[in-house]
C-alpha cells in the first residue's frame, strides 16, 4: 500500500455524514459498513428512514436494499414522516430482496448512479434474512465476512454510508453487544454499531422513542458526543391520527460530571412542553401522569426547572403546589435566549 496519501493528509478517515441529530451531529460514517440493531419493534427501520427522509430532502440519492419489507410499506413510512412524492421518484432507489453484485448487476447498478449520482446512503434492512436468502449462516463468523465482502463492500466502496438492520437476541442479560449470531457482525465493521434500546413502543396514533447505544466507533468520531450510559440519541417518532407522523433525533442527556449536579434534560423539555400546553396549572401528580418516564426522574426534572426559572409554583386549594410555564426549556429555546443576549 503505498502510504503517501495517508502521510501528506490526502487520505484521512472521514467524519460522520448521515442521520443528523438535531444539534448537527452525525452517526453513520460514508464509505464503510455501520449497524443498527435491535429487538423486533425497537424502531431501527424508523430511525433508517428517518436518515433516508434526510438524505432525500438535500438532493442525495439513498439506495434501500429491503429483504424484510416491501415497497408499499416503506413509501408508505416515508411519506408519514414528510418526505415527498418528488424526492422519492428522482433520489430513492428500492430494491427487493437482491442477490449477488455480478457483473450484470454492476452494470446496472453504474448506469443508476450516473443517472442518480452515486449513493450517499445504502440501507440493507435484514442481515439474517439476507444471509439465509444467500445460503449463509449468521452464526459462523467466516460466512458473515463472506456477507460483508460482497453486497455491503460493494456499496461502501462507491463510497456511500452503508448501514445494516439486524435483530438481538431476546436474551438481555446475555445479548452483551452483539447482534444476534455470530460476534463477527460487530466486530467485523469498520464504521460503527449501535443498540437501539426501546424506551416506550412505537405504533399508530401513540408516540414511542427510544435510545440510541454506542456499541462499536471504529473511527472514533462519535464516542465524544456520547452522553450517559453510551447513550448517542434519544429517537422520538409522535404519531397523528391523519396517519402522519414527527420524527426527530434529540441529543442525549449528557454524562454524569461528579463536580455538577445531573440534570436529565431530556425529561426537562418534555415536562416543559407539558406545562405549556396544559389550559390550567398542573401539580405534581398531573405532570407526572402526561410525561413518559420514571416518576422519581420527573420529579428531579420538575424541581430544577423551578429552581432555574422556567417553572412557577403556586399555591393551590388546600395546600396543593400547582405548576404553570414561565418560558418554553429546550434546545431551541437555549439558543433562543443566547441570540438574545
Amino acid at each position: 500500500m503505498d502510504l503517501a496519501p495517508v502521510l501528506d493528509g490526502r487520505c484521512v478517515t472521514k467524519p460522520p455524514s448521515v442521520l443528523e441529530r438535531i444539534d448537527g451531529v452525525r452517526l453513520f460514517y460514508p464509505g464503510r459498513l455501520n449497524l443498527l440493531m435491535g429487538e423486533p419493534e425497537s424502531g431501527k427501520t424508523w430511525i433508517a428512514m428517518h436518515a433516508v427522509a434526510q438524505q432525500l430532502a438535500a438532493g442525495k440519492h439513498v439506495v434501500y436494499l429491503d429483504y424484510e419489507d416491501v415497497v408499499d410499506g416503506a413509501v408508505e413510512r416515508l411519506k408519514a414522516i414528510g418526505a415527498e412524492s418528488d424526492a422519492m421518484l428522482a433520489h430513492l432507489s428500492y430494491i427487493d430482496s437482491p442477490l449477488l453484485i455480478d457483473a450484470l448487476a454492476e452494470d446496472t447498478l453504474k448506469a443508476l448512479f450516473e443517472r442518480r449520482g452515486a449513493p450517499a446512503f445504502v440501507v440493507l434492512d435484514g442481515v439474517t434474512e439476507a444471509m439465509g436468502v444467500l445460503g449463509l449462516d449468521p452464526n459462523k463468523g467466516v460466512d458473515v465476512a463472506g456477507f460483508y465482502r460482497g453486497i455491503p463492500r460493494w456499496f461502501a466502496d462507491q463510497g456511500a454510508a452503508v448501514t445494516l438492520l439486524d435483530h438481538v437476541t431476546k436474551d438481555r442479560e446475555g445479548r452483551g453487544r452483539w447482534a444476534i449470531g455470530s460476534q463477527h457482525k460487530v466486530s467485523g465493521l469498520d464504521g460503527a454499531a449501535y443498540a437501539v434500546d426501546v424506551v416506550r413502543p412505537f405504533g399508530r396514533q401513540r408516540n414511542g422513542h427510544a435510545k440510541i447505544l454506542v456499541s462499536k466507533d471504529r473511527p472514533g468520531h462519535v464516542r465524544q458526543h456520547e452522553g450517559a450510559a453510551r447513550c448517542v440519541g434519544v429517537f422520538e417518532l409522535d404519531s397523528w391520527p391523519d396517519g402522519k407522523a414527527t420524527a426527530r433525533l434529540l441529543a442525549p442527556a449528557p454524562m454524569t460530571d461528579p463536580d455538577k449536579p445531573f440534570r436529565p434534560t431530556v425529561l426537562m423539555e418534555r415536562v416543559s412542553r407539558v406545562l405549556e400546553a396544559a389550559v390550567a396549572p398542573l401539580s405534581a401528580r398531573g405532570v407526572r401522569s402526561l410525561v413518559q418516564g420514571k416518576a422519581t426522574m420527573v420529579d428531579t426534572a420538575l424541581e430544577i426547572l423551578v429552581a432555574e426559572g422556567y417553572v412557577a409554583r403556586d399555591d393551590g386549594k388546600r395546600g396543593a403546589a400547582l405548576h404553570r410555564s414561565m418560558k418554553p426549556f429546550g434546545t431551541s429555546a437555549t439558543e433562543a435566549e443566547g441570540a438574545s443576549a
